[in-house]
């Protein structure tokens, strides 16, 4: 597969709609070894984050930044935060680790008053309210995180609203012999 001019990738994974909403292709190089890419046509893969913004949503309310000089559209420091939260908790089993949270941590302390209704807002709409207020949470307790006394509350009132993603703030893992 060409992904960019010139560039081969070879597909590294089973993928298909109902599978997987992206797939891992792999290229090599001779000076670094392997590269991988992953293409995502949603933003996460269990089906329990339909909710979550499109790519063109996403896009939509992109910044641009540079790398390496060249102009790059990334996501709205609002939807970073909501992607963070949503990642710890549904990429890694809710983990507690400081990598996970420092990310949050370090997206959230830079977030306007305005950004942070945006999150709200998103966390909200794309019904991961507790993913992002649990994520909020322990980044309070191991940085110190300055969560807004409105965001809070706002939050805890949205996940008072049965969300599928709530799944993901188990702490036990589930199984197909599990009686829950």
């Amino acid at each position: 597969m060409e992904f960019v001019d010139g560039v081969n990738l070879r597909q590294a994974m089973t993928a298909g709609r109902l599978v997987m909403h992206q797939e891992m292709h792999v290229r090599s190089d001779a000076t670094i070894g392997e590269h991988v890419v992953d293409l995502h046509w949603r933003l996460a893969n269990p089906n329990l984050l339909a909710g979550l913004p499109s790519h063109g949503e996403l896009r939509a309310r992109a910044t641009r930044a540079l790398a390496d000089d060249v102009p790059v559209a990334v996501a709205s420091s609002a939807d970073a935060l909501v992607i963070a939260c949503v990642h710890r908790a549904a990429h890694h089993g809710g983990s507690g680790e400081l990598l996970w949270l420092l990310d949050i941590s370090l997206l959230a302390r830079r977030l306007s008053a305005d950004e942070w209704r945006m999150a709200v807002d998103t966390a909200r709409t794309g019904q991961v309210a507790a993913l992002v207020q649990r994520g909020l949470e322990l980044s309070e307790g191991a940085f110190g995180l300055p969560v807004p006394p409105d965001v809070r509350r706002d939050l805890r009132q949205a996940a008072l609203v049965p969300e599928p993603s709530a799944v993901f703030l188990r702490t036990t893992p589930l199984t197909t012999d599990s009686p829950h």
